[in-house]
């Protein structure tokens, strides 16, 4: 036996290592035999079972191809050679290991296992086989080590090469497990992406990313470039297995969601474990490989197979580090993927279920900030249990170095995390004030932004944005304490990586000193630094998780809160009658494909509501109120509407129309009597016209995606009389809308609100109030083609319900139905017997009049072919190639917000900081040296400054923390929002009208909520690392010039690496940022109309749409943390290879190094390339979240802000008279295609214009022109002699008071929407809204002091508080805008006698549909196709053939 042969008594030991022989660098041969051959072997024996039979339950998926004959060799081949090394060993046992035939045999019986089990997973599996990787992978490394002992024993020569081939055959099995199968799959499974079909090492590797790197690298990424997502992480599969847990736990308990997502998502979270615990042995082994690197070189012995080993299991420790952190994390944003699809799904399932105005919590702010914040801080979850374990580890091996003295580092650690702990317990509160002000400040802005033509339009822009710039103050300043608890965090988290070693080695020489039992030398000294940082690092990691994840709890709370708010069906429950002409059976409605079971109700109460069988709708003895505290708006309703009928509601402002039409809805609360529908198919067309971001006729059509029928189409487009409207159009229905349907008038936004009704061809058809918006003669063509007697609804024998303040079409109606103003039905009846009886419909016909309903049989057939031009396609951003290669510009523009002095101040105590941190490592090598010269002495100096330097570096972090958290992030976020928030709201109506709000407001809310963290803390954290970084490579170069020579080439990858990557990741997360703004709209769109998309059953198609955004959104976001993981993996790999290169120099250099300067010179190598390493990842984290700044800066670069050509300073009190002159002026959105031509006029002081023509004519363009919202092609308009062009465009609608179509309300309260300005006291306000007959509306509810959201108003009731609004300015110029458009006659008086008193001595603009109301103006314009076709006074132009006179005519005809 050879001499490397230790004994048959250590050998049968479990060691685990030799200590006589082999250079003390081996295992013994029983540990090798049992935890190198045979655990492995018994654990995949196991799970060989379980996989067969899984397998087994599986159909093929793959074709054979010349891989599977070639495995079967192998195996086969491999199988046979492990047979005959057990008969060899039996027959001739080279040496005596009581496990050697159990090993051997295990060999065998793996072998035959591997054979059957790999032609299985090559056809049954889409994937190479995990089991085999993994197993042939981890036992090809432990035969390596078995292989080198069987070589160092001298064992049997035919022994040692079979094994050797062995060994052989199963790498090149490996090799073959690992080749991916695409190429074989059946046609079913080809298409499938790349990840899905990737085996382990692919996987672990990151090798799938190749793709996304080599297209990213060349050309500029879309979205349609990046692959789709598994099925693992689709949205829909996700929200149904969460909603699956969710239904079946305690709801209300605490931290029931985050039980529900533990449970939901627990394989893949368990799956992450394994990989985890991989990595702490391979980094654990990192100590004792310096320690005995540093013995080895003191050494005057050295024997080169222990070198060979050394360098082999330097190369093992740190690659093995690197495969399983990779593959680790690769898990971990997996399940952090499902989690953030999971919650947005299940987040906007439930807003498809609020009730009307009962956001308590906005969705789009959980959706957004919150389970963003969720992502960020939950994948460190598993940190949690794996850092307690290193830390516990480290003590331990800590122990073994310096004895009794690494109690320090265990004391440091429990102070540390009972500070954080304390942390932990404060930081939820703080956040949550913190995400309260943020939810408010996205409020503000996304209503501001929802209603920015009327705030322009009043001229409230500068107001508006001085009340959202203080929430964003108000943000800041309830950021600032979560901020100075994460500034602490840090701190602590840092303080055993800076004081820790000072603190340890001074117990440890007090210690030494007081037993005498020796001193510091450089082996223990340096093994000790590399304890101390295998502490350090997993603390920090331990003790900045905990305050995030106590975040993501807090987040997940409001979340919780969110979902356990009752929904729409458990505010209300409708019994639906389902009729034929044979039968009748009730049915429960169907809400969000939930139904209500009849079980709820007795056989006697279903008998006694069965109704006649032309009843469509039938209401008994109802009380009818919102909510539960709120007071009663509808009183003891009772009525009943028939099949294929036209219902007429009327009544006063404020009455409860409304409200009777959202009980028909299912959207109120009944708190007495029963509410019966037996239609299941409706369309609602709301007072404020439900419109989304799409085209005309995807508008019209609706979100159903069913096929479009042409004819029907048309013939709607026709009755709703929109053709002209479309010939206008440059796109016609292919236009875009805009948000909210900016880019449309208020007429056609009601017109194709209709229109998408009647497209729908629902059998219950709902309008409210649709015909206010219309002038006359589109009224009368709408309601003849819609409503009338050979009307589209009278045609295809649809029921409909028509609430409208017209009593001219009363007499069409099949059934009337009047409510007075305490909210009780006063009549009820048709128009003939209600007419000739004494009461309010008498009451209306007789001061209005009515339509004779045979006087028009207009028929539905004549139609003209719609216009249909394809859309343009947005502006392709693709082209900004700066996103591939960045911009360093950013960097000085981000930090230009910050100010020079206070950079420079940060930058010279990090430069300090990192002076403090390395240079101990120098003083600890002087220290060591010294005790090896004369032990003992000078012992004072080496402590104290050893001390010091800890204790300064620990001060100067802090400062470093406290300006870059404190002070340079919130002031460069400040002066970010400041300017985005400048451009959003003064840009031109044409930029916004073309542009996705859901656009604008990502800006406000992810981009904002990245520069306040992400960029801060990138930032701050690259700045740490490249300081650091600088300071020890000057430390290597001077401490070890050999070593330094790797240092060009470390630098030379890195930057190659880093090159490469950001042309992929920058685009990435512009991608990632742009593919939410999507989601943004979907929610905001959905907020905006839930009373439409519940009355037409759309919530089904909504959430699909909701999936495929989302999923959408998904890729990016994935990829880019997958891309992330990608870049760790291959500097820790480029680790690997520096660490071997390190100990390669110092074994082939042993007679010109020392081990103390090798250990410093390891630890500053090592430390510095994991400082390179942490500084280039957080470097690129910094440069992808840098993308939001970019896309302000960008944002602010393109987006065209309103300026004046002049600088023209305006009087006080200007204007003073009043007077305006317009000459020749032509007006358009953009200047090439003119909307308003060639218009002149001479409006004197005091005069009452009226403004009219037919929808879409161009008086509402008339009106802009007058504001300053359209560019001006040619002309002049003048007021009191300015010329307006010259003029502040906000001062000059601050010149007039303008009552827009639709009741501007913003959020706040109810004094701040009345007077936003502050230019009134509150006696003033109440008296105007006692004039306009509010003021006990709004003094039931704490009065001024009211949040505006909290105070319920009709539509009409919304005009009227506008014109209060009017009332306390004492501007000389007022437009009103369609202000009196839906209220009804008696509140239509009162508002023109307050017009005529209040504004008495002014000038007056009015557009008005009501011609009635204008005809006591001094002058009439009329418009048509752009051109002011007629100004005068109204006697003159009723006295000739002029257009004015015919409108008149054919409204008195009707």
């Amino acid at each position: 036996m050879s001499a490397q042969w230790c004994g048959e008594t250590i050998e049968n030991s479990f060691g685990p290592t030799v200590k006589i022989c082999r250079g003390g660098f081996d295992f013994t041969a029983l540990f090798e035999q049992v935890f190198l051959s045979i655990i492995p072997s018994a654990i995949f024996l196991v799970l060989l079972a379980f996989r067969l039979v899984l397998l087994r339950r599986e159909s093929p998926k793959v074709n054979c191809g010349y891989l599977l004959p070639a495995k079967i060799v192998i195996a086969t081949t491999y199988a046979t050679l492990q047979l005959y090394f057990l008969v060899r060993w039996i027959a001739s046992p080279p040496f005596y290991i009581r496990t050697s035939i159990a090993t051997q045999t295990l060999y065998v019986i793996d072998g035959l296992g591997i054979l059957v089990l790999s032609p299985l997973e090559h056809l049954r599996n889409l994937k190479p086989s995990t089991l085999l990787q993994v197993y042939l992978l981890l036992t090809l490394l432990f035969d390596a080590a078995i292989c080198r002992t069987l070589w160092l024993i001298g064992a049997d020569v035919t022994i040692q090469r079979v094994f050797v081939t062995c060994v052989s055959l199963k790498f090149v099995l490996f090799c073959l497990e690992v080749i991916e199968k695409r190429r074989w799959l059946k046609p079913k499974y080809s298409r499938l992406k790349s990840e899905a079909i990737g085996g382990f090492v692919n996987l672990s590797v990151f090798w799938w990313l190749n793709g996304i790197f080599l297209d990213g690298f060349h050309k500029i990424l879309v979205l349609a470039d990046i692959e789709g997502i598994e099925e693992a992480h689709r949205a829909e599969a996700l929200e149904h297995n969460l909603q699956e847990v969710w239904s079946k736990i305690p709801k209300e308990t605490p931290h029931a969601l985050l039980r529900a997502l533990a449970w939901t998502l627990r394989w893949p979270l368990a799956a992450s474990i394994f990989p985890r615990i991989c990595s702490i042995g391979f980094k654990f082994s990192q100590p004792f490989l310096i320690a005995t690197l540093i013995d080895y070189l003191d050494s005057p012995f050295k024997q080169a197979s222990v070198s060979n080993g050394l360098i082999g299991a330097y190369a093992l420790a740190y690659s093995g580090v690197a495969i399983s952190t990779g593959y680790y994390w690769y898990m971990a944003y997996r399940t952090i993927t499902m989690v953030r699809g999971s919650l947005i799904a299940m987040v906007y399932s439930h807003t498809l279920d609020l009730p009307l105005g009962a956001h308590h919590s906005s969705p789009s702010t959980l959706m957004s900030t919150d389970v963003e914040r969720i992502c960020t801080c939950l994948v460190n979850l598993h940190e949690l249990w794996a850092n307690v374990i290193e830390v516990g580890i480290a003590v331990y091996i800590l122990e073994k170095q310096i004895g009794t003295a690494c109690i320090t580092p265990a004391l440091i650690a429990l102070a540390c995390g009972l500070g954080t702990l304390l942390l932990t317990s404060r930081i939820a509160k703080r956040q949550d004030v913190w995400l309260k002000a943020v939810q408010g400040r996205l409020e503000a802005t996304e209503s501001t932004l929802g209603s920015i033509r009327g705030i322009k339009m009043m001229g409230l822009t500068d107001s508006l944005s001085r009340v959202i710039q203080s929430l964003r103050e108000k943000d800041l300043l309830s950021a600032m304490n979560y901020r100075k608890l994460q500034v602490t965090s840090i701190v602590i988290s840092l303080v055993m990586n800076i004081t820790g070693p000072a603190l340890t080695f001074t117990t440890f020489t007090i210690i030494s000193a007081v037993r005498g039992s020796g001193t510091l030398l450089a082996a223990p000294s340096f093994a000790s630094i590399t304890v101390l940082a295998l502490i350090g690092t997993p603390l920090i990691t331990l003790f900045q998780a905990l305050p995030l994840i106590r975040s993501a709890v807090g987040s997940l709370s409001r979340i919780q809160d969110f979902l356990n708010q009752p929904g729409v069906e458990e505010s209300s429950r409708q019994l639906t009658l389902s009729s034929d002409q044979s039968s009748q059976t009730l049915t429960p409605v169907k809400r969000n494909d939930s139904e209500i079971p009849l079980s709820l109700f007795d056989n006697k109460d279903l008998a006694a509501r069965k109704k006649p069988f032309d009843d469509i709708i039938r209401i008994s003895e109802a009380d009818i109120t919102w909510t539960t505290v709120d007071a009663m708006v509808l009183l003891n309703i009772n009525l009943a509407i028939r099949h294929d009928s036209l219902t007429m509601i009327i009544g006063p402002v404020g009455c409860g129309k409304s409200t009777l039409i959202k009980t028909i809805l299912g959207e109120t609360k009944v708190n007495n009597g029963t509410v019966d529908v037996s239609c299941q198919s409706l369309a609602f067309c709301d007072q404020s016209p439900w419109l989304t971001y799409a085209t005309i006729r995807e508008n019209v059509t609706g979100p159903a995606n069913s096929q479009f029928d042409e004819t029907w189409y048309s013939k709607v487009i026709h009755a709703c009389a929109l053709e002209k409207d479309l010939e206008q159009l440059p796109d016609g229905d292919q236009s875009m809308v805009g948000s909210r349907g900016i880019a449309l008038s208020g007429g056609q936004r009601q017109r194709l609100s209709i229109a998408r009704a009647l497209y729908s061809r629902n059998k219950l058809a709902i309008f409210d109030d649709v015909l206010s918006g219309l002038d006359g003669n589109t009224e009368e063509q709408v309601f003849i083609r819609v409503f009338g007697p050979n009307g589209i609804i009278r045609q295809h024998k649809m029921t409909a319900i028509l609430v409208t303040h017209q009593v001219k079409w009363l007499a069409f109606s099949s059934h009337i139905i009047a409510i007075d103003e305490c909210g009780r039905i006063s009549q009820q009846g048709d128009f003939n017997s209600l007419s000739s009886t004494d009461g309010y419909v008498r009451n209306l016909a007789l001061k209005g009049g009515t339509t004779d309903p045979e006087l028009d049989q207009v028929v539905m057939d004549a139609q003209t072919p719609i216009r249909r031009i394809k859309a343009n396609p947005e502006l392709d951003r693709a082209n900004d190639i700066s996103r591939q290669t960045g911009d360093f510009s950013l960097y000085k523009y981000y930090l230009g917000f910050a100010g020079s002095g206070t950079i420079c101040f940060a930058f010279v105590v990090l430069a300090i900081y990192s002076f403090c941190l390395v240079f101990p490592t120098i003083w600890l090598d002087w220290w060591s040296t010294a005790n090896e010269k004369r032990p003992g002495q000078n012992l004072g100096l080496y402590l104290g400054v050893y001390i010091l330097l800890g204790v300064i570096g620990l001060v100067t972090l802090s400062i470093f923390c406290w300006q870059m958290i404190i002070v340079i992030g919130p002031r460069a976020g400040r002066k970010l929002h400041s300017t985005i928030l400048h451009h959003a709201l003064r840009a031109p109506l044409s930029f916004l009208s073309q542009t996705n709000m859901g656009v604008i407001m990502n800006r406000f809310s992810q981009d904002i909520q990245l520069i306040d963290f992400q960029v801060t803390l990138s930032s701050m954290s690259a700045a740490e690392a490249f300081s650091t970084t600088i300071v020890r490579l000057l430390v290597v170069c001077i401490t070890a010039k050999y070593v330094a020579s790797i240092i060009p080439f470390t630098l030379g990858v890195v930057y190659f690496i880093q090159k490469s990557y950001l042309r992929t990741s920058r685009q990435l997360r512009h991608l990632d940022l742009e593919a939410k703004a999507p989601i943004y709209t979907l929610f905001a769109e959905t907020l905006d109309g839930l009373a439409t998309i519940r009355a037409y059953g759309w919530q089904d198609h909504l959430r699909r749409r909701n999936y495929v955004v989302l999923d959408g959104a998904q890729k990016p976001f994935y990829l880019l943390n997958c891309v992330q993981r990608w870049l760790a993996f291959v500097l820790d790999m480029l680790l690997t290879v520096v660490s071997v290169l390190v100990v390669i120099i110092a074994v082939k250099l042993n007679n010109q190094t020392s081990g103390g300067s090798t250990g410093v010179a390891l630890v500053n190598v090592l430390a510095c390339h994991q400082h390179l390493a942490g500084f280039v990842q957080r470097w690129t984290l910094l440069e992808t979240s840098i993308g939001a700044v970019s896309r302000i800066r960008a944002f602010a670069l393109e987006c065209p802000v309103e300026t004046q050509q002049g600088n023209l300073q305006i009087p006080p009190n200007w204007p003073s008279k009043g007077s305006i002159e317009m000459v020749n002026v032509s007006a358009s959105y953009k200047r090439d295609s003119p909307i308003l031509r060639n218009v002149t006029c001479s409006i004197p002081l005091g005069s009452k214009i009226g403004v009219c023509g037919r929808t879409g004519s161009g008086k509402s363009s008339f009106i802009l022109c007058l504001l300053q919202m359209l560019e001006l092609s040619s002309g002049e308009i003048t007021i009191d002699g300015l010329d307006l062009s010259q003029c502040s465009k906000e001062a000059t609608r601050s010149a007039f008071i303008t009552v827009p179509q639709d009741c501007v309300l913003f959020e706040g309260s109810v004094r701040f929407n009345l007077d936003p300005r502050s230019l009134v006291v509150d006696a003033e306000i109440e008296k105007a809204l006692r004039k306009v007959g509010l003021w006990e509306i709004i003094n039931m509810d704490s009065g001024l002091d009211a949040p505006m959201n909290s105070v319920h108003l009709s539509h009409g009731q919304g005009q009227l508080f506008a014109l209060a609004r009017a009332i306390l300015s004492n501007a000389k110029l007022v437009i009103l805008d369609e202000a009196a458009s839906s209220v009804d006659r008696e509140t239509n008086s009162l508002m023109q006698s307050l017009i005529r008193s209040e504004f008495a001595n002014r000038t007056i603009i009015c557009v008005d549909h009501n011609l009635d109301n204008i005809l006591d103006y001094n002058k009439i314009a009329v418009f048509d196709g752009g051109f002011m076709v007629e100004f005068d006074a109204p006697q003159t132009l009723l006295q000739s053939s002029s257009k004015f006179r015919q409108m008149v005519g054919d409204i008195r005809e009707t």
